[in-house]
């Protein structure tokens, strides 16, 4: 209880902290993609590692936005997920000017997946009440 008490009192400074380090990631040049083979055809990693690290940035979000008296309501769910799809976009969009980087519309659908089920974990979990 002790951490999770001294995460949500540091929520918004982690969360930023988090979102430098996607940036800072996702602007080194030339990344290799993860990839493995399973049953004759090869999956590239990096997309669950997109869903991963919005997943974990929508719940810092969710814990810096909302109290424990907070409502949930729906309006602040889609306002929540424009917020999510937005920060994906400019990332990816920002990866144009990065030598060896490339604009990606399924890393786009990947981190808008993990952000969307953040912020749908957290709403159900005890720690947020609310009502959509």
């Amino acid at each position: 209880m002790k951490i999770y008490t001294y995460i949500k009192k540091n929520s918004k400074f982690i969360f930023f902290l988090y979102f430098i380090v996607i940036i800072i990631m996702s602007s080194i040049p030339q990344i290799p993609i993860p990839k493995i083979k399973a049953f004759d055809s090869i999956i590239r990693l990096d997309y669950f590692v997109h869903f991963i690290e919005y997943f974990i940035l929508s719940i810092f979000f969710i814990l810096w936005r909302l109290d424990n008296r907070s409502v949930f309501r729906f309006k602040t769910f889609l306002l929540y997920i424009v917020i999510g799809l937005s920060i994906a976009f400019l990332d990816e969009f920002h990866q144009i000017l990065i030598p060896g980087r490339a604009f990606n519309i399924i890393d786009i659908m990947f981190d808008a997946f993990g952000f969307i089920m953040g912020i749908f974990v957290m709403y159900r979990s005890n720690k947020v009440r609310g009502k959509m």
